[in-house]
C-alpha cells in the first residue's frame, strides 16, 4: 500500500483550509458588521461636551453694582369718617332739623336781664344737616340797653331756656367808645377778656370785669338742645359799682 499520496492530500489540504481562513480574517461581510456597534460618536459621548453656558464667564461681582431707583412710598389708606349715630326720637337730615328747629334760642338771659341771640351756625346732634350764617357784629345791642349792675369781679349767670350752655368767649369794652349806626353796634377801645366756667345746671358763670365803670359784654356761648346743636352772639351791657 502507498501512503506517501494521502499524506500528501493531507498537507494540501491544510494549507487551502489556512488560506481560505485567512481570507475570512481579512474580509468582513456586511451582515456581520450589522451587529457591531459603530465606531461614530454616541449621543452619550457627544453629550459630555462643553455647551455655551458651561463655559466659564466673568462673574456680575467682578463689576460695580448700580444703587437700586428709589421708589415712592405706599399711598396712605384712607379710612372714612365715622357717620354719628342718631339719637333716639331726633330724627337725622332735613326732616329732623325742621322737626326740632323750635330749639333755637332767640334770647339768653344775663343775670337779671333778657339779651338777644341771633343764631350762626346750628345743625342735627348727630351731625347731619349743618346750617350755617354770616351775621354782623354788634347784631341786638341797643343804645338804651338794661345794664346789669354788680361789684367787681362778680359772678353773672348766663342761661338758656331748656338748653345747655357748652361754651363761650366773653369780653367786655368801655360803653362810652361804643357807637350805633343801621341797628348795629361797633366796639372801639381796649377790651377785656372775662373768665368764665361751666355750671352743673348748664348755664355758665361770667366774671365782671374788676374795674368800676359802665361795660359792653360781647359773648359768643355755644349751646345743646334734645336734638339740635349751634352757636351764635349776644351782647350786653354790665355797670360796675
Amino acid at each position: 500500500m502507498n501512503w506517501s499520496r494521502p499524506v500528501a492530500r493531507t498537507v494540501l489540504s491544510l494549507v487551502a483550509g489556512l488560506a481560505v481562513s485567512a481570507c475570512v480574517a481579512t474580509t468582513t461581510s456586511p451582515s456581520l458588521l450589522a451587529g457591531l456597534p459603530s465606531a461614530s460618536p454616541s449621543p452619550a459621548i457627544a453629550s459630555v461636551r462643553p455647551t455655551p453656558s458651561a463655559v466659564s464667564q466673568p462673574t456680575s461681582s467682578s463689576r460695580p453694582i448700580d444703587p437700586p431707583e428709589p421708589t415712592d412710598p405706599p399711598e396712605p389708606t384712607l379710612v372714612p369718617t365715622p357717620i354719628p349715630s342718631q339719637i333716639a326720637g331726633c330724627g337725622t337730615g332735613e326732616a329732623g332739623f325742621m322737626a326740632h328747629r323750635s330749639e333755637i334760642p332767640r334770647t339768653l338771659h344775663f343775670g337779671g336781664a333778657t339779651i338777644e341771640y341771633t343764631s350762626a351756625g346750628v345743625g342735627m346732634r348727630d351731625g347731619s344737616w349743618p346750617v350755617d350764617d354770616v351775621i354782623p357784629g354788634g347784631v341786638g345791642l341797643t343804645p338804651d340797653e338794661i345794664a346789669v349792675v354788680v361789684g367787681p369781679a362778680d359772678h353773672i349767670i348766663l342761661r338758656a331756656d331748656g338748653l345747655t350752655l357748652l361754651d363761650t368767649s366773653a369780653a367786655a369794652s368801655p360803653w362810652t367808645k361804643v357807637t350805633f349806626e343801621g341797628g348795629l353796634a361797633t366796639f372801639a377801645g381796649a377790651r377785656v377778656v372775662l373768665a368764665w366756667r361751666h355750671r352743673s345746671d348748664g348755664s355758665l358763670s361770667i366774671s365782671a370785669p374788676d374795674q368800676v365803670g359802665d361795660w359792653a359784654v360781647e359773648l359768643f356761648p355755644g349751646w345743646q338742645g334734645d336734638c339740635l346743636r349751634g352757636d351764635g352772639t349776644a351782647y350786653a351791657r354790665i355797670k360796675v359799682r
